[in-house]
């Protein structure tokens, strides 16, 4: 089932950004800009490891909100909104489901590092 879901997903997004597919090498430094956006709001949480957790999941939202809406205004708004917004849902769970096991349990052990670390001495 799990292969299903990757073959189908990959399959999905090679066909919806087939004209930005190229231009996926700076999608890490976009991650980073989703990241340093979410973090300042989320980190008011009192918890830092729920705040960690929180920013590792959400900011898998934001980076496919700016990068479709990038690549929404490079094809000169062509698409109507609603699929751009149906395409994000799809990149976003897709991306929660590949790397999202691996960031939301990092944010939060960084998070609870973090609060260890500067607020216990």
């Amino acid at each position: 089932m799990c292969g299903l879901i990757f073959i189908g997903g990959y399959a999905y997004v090679q066909q919806t950004l087939a004209g930005s597919i190229s231009s996926l090498w700076w999608l890490p430094f976009l991650a980073a800009f989703a990241t340093s956006l979410t973090t300042p709001y989320l980190w008011l949480v009192r918890s830092k490891a729920l705040a960690g957790a929180l920013i590792g999941l959400l900011s898998h939202l934001v980076m496919w909100l700016l990068f479709l809406a990038a690549q929404w205004i490079a094809d000169g708004a062509h698409d109507r909104i609603v699929d751009v917004l149906a395409n994000l849902v799809f990149v976003t769970f897709y991306s929660l489901l590949l790397m999202g096991w691996l960031t939301v349990p990092a944010g939060a052990i960084l998070g609870r590092w973090y609060a260890r670390r500067h607020y216990l001495n």
